[in-house]
């Protein structure tokens, strides 16, 4: 064949892109989950370093305490972590500042009640920072009831991402390695199946061939059909491949243009004259 002569020798200097895409579909979801995983905890990693860290800011730091108004409970039922909170509404006196505030209490601890006049009755305690009176709850209630769901994303979704992008980075790296190689055989295609709901237009080819050893081996390759290789697979019965010589079930269906030109090296001599 034609195409056997065009296949640079040994060692080959391999394009990129055909290599990266053998089996594309896992690298393609391996870096979705590490991106879409990595965007996500860094949003959950914000959400707590704002809510929850205030909690630990209270429940660690020296705080000061002052009579709070009870304006509004609203119960919202039961959390993620299983238990039961309401939301709370106040408002307390920082100083001379008033100041207004929500967090979460267990359940049926506060009641928003009201006097014989129109004034909320003051049913509660609020503690708060001397010098960020923002951050505020009010005794025994929370203002993040949400778990830290960090961790879990980053176990259960980013690095699952990483060990699937770095499969097929490995794979990537094999099949240059092993094309660039490999021994360059001619293939005899038994099967020609265009895949159906697959975009762009896929060929799965079936193909066989003998090794080096002049063992039949048997292979499959998924083609893009509006490819060079594609093409000329459709016009022929018979295909150029490159195998791995100690793994010869290694195999790939290769055309010229998957290879970088090469040109041939002149002898020292010739170049000492020239010169």
């Amino acid at each position: 064949m034609k195409e056997v002569r065009e296949i640079p020798p040994a060692t080959r200097r391999v394009r990129w892109i055909p290599a990266m895409g053998h089996r594309w579909p896992l690298g393609a979801f391996g870096i979705a989950l590490a991106v879409y995983g990595g965007l996500l905890a860094l949003m959950l990693h914000q959400v707590a370093g704002g809510k929850a860290s205030d909690d630990r800011l209270l429940g660690t730091e020296l705080t000061e305490h002052a009579e709070a108004t009870i304006l509004e409970v609203k119960p919202i039922g039961q959390t993620l972590n299983g238990a039961t909170y309401d939301q709370v509404s106040y408002q307390f006196a920082a100083g001379s500042t008033q100041r207004y505030g929500k967090c979460y209490a267990p359940a049926g601890r506060y009641v928003a009640a009201r006097g014989e006049g129109s004034d909320y009755a003051s049913d509660g305690i609020a503690e708060f920072l001397p010098d960020r009176p923002e951050i505020n709850r009010l005794l025994g209630g929370q203002i993040n009831v949400l778990p830290t769901l960090t961790a879990p994303v980053l176990g259960l979704i980013v690095l699952p991402g990483i060990l699937f992008a770095l499969l097929w980075a490995h794979g990537v790296l094999d099949l240059r390695r092993m094309m660039s190689r490999g021994d360059v055989a001619v293939a005899d295609l038994t099967r020609i199946e265009q895949m159906r709901w697959l975009v762009p237009l896929t060929l799965r080819i079936d193909y066989r061939f003998r090794d080096h050893r002049a063992q039949w081996r048997v292979g499959r390759h998924w083609v893009r059909k509006r490819s060079e290789l594609g093409e000329s697979l459709l016009a022929s019965d018979r295909a150029v491949l490159v195998h791995d010589r100690t793994r010869p079930q290694f195999s790939r269906l290769v055309a010229p243009s998957d290879f970088e030109e090469t040109r041939p090296r002149k002898p020292e001599g010739e170049t000492a004259r020239a010169v």
